[in-house]
């Protein structure tokens, strides 16, 4: 048995299969979400890019 890993980042929307199941090479195994979560991450970015600028106009 060969183990794969992968990290990402995004919520799990659908899932499947299950533990124990038998797959198949280029099964779909589960769909994530990840385009808002991406969007969400590059927004806290940018609005911590400023934050410096905003302390220092006070």
């Amino acid at each position: 048995m060969q183990w794969q890993t992968a990290q990402v980042s995004g919520q799990l929307t659908e899932l499947h299969v299950d533990v124990g199941d038998s797959v198949e090479a280029g099964q779909l195994l589960a769909e994530l979400e990840a385009l808002r979560t991406q969007l969400e991450q590059r927004r806290a970015g940018c609005h911590d890019a400023f934050r410096p600028n905003r302390l220092a106009s006070r």
